[in-house]
């Protein structure tokens, strides 16, 4: 399968997941991309890993499109680097 047919599978399934739940991200949207507060980031982060039943599908997403800005699935990249390299050193890290 090729890459960008990945990222589109991994959209659409987050898309159905997302569809008829509330998520954090829905209700503030704003703090999941502001890469100039660490202090959204953090609450984003939080919200993200005791809120969202769609965690794991968010972040496969992610990962697939090579996000480089806001939080996703729990993660996020503060300096503008991938998410893979972010979870590749925490899961090291851990």
């Amino acid at each position: 399968m090729r890459r960008s047919d990945r990222v589109r599978e991994l959209r659409r399934k987050l898309d159905e997941a997302r569809d008829g739940i509330e998520v954090p991200c829905g209700s503030f949207p704003e703090k999941w991309f502001n890469q100039q507060s660490t202090k959204d980031t953090r609450e984003a982060r939080q919200l993200c890993n005791t809120r969202c039943d769609v965690r794991e599908q968010c972040l496969a997403y992610a990962l697939a499109a090579g996000e480089r800005y806001g939080v996703w699935g729990g993660e996020s990249s503060p300096d503008g680097s991938t998410l893979r390299s972010r979870v590749a050193t925490d899961s090291i890290s851990a």
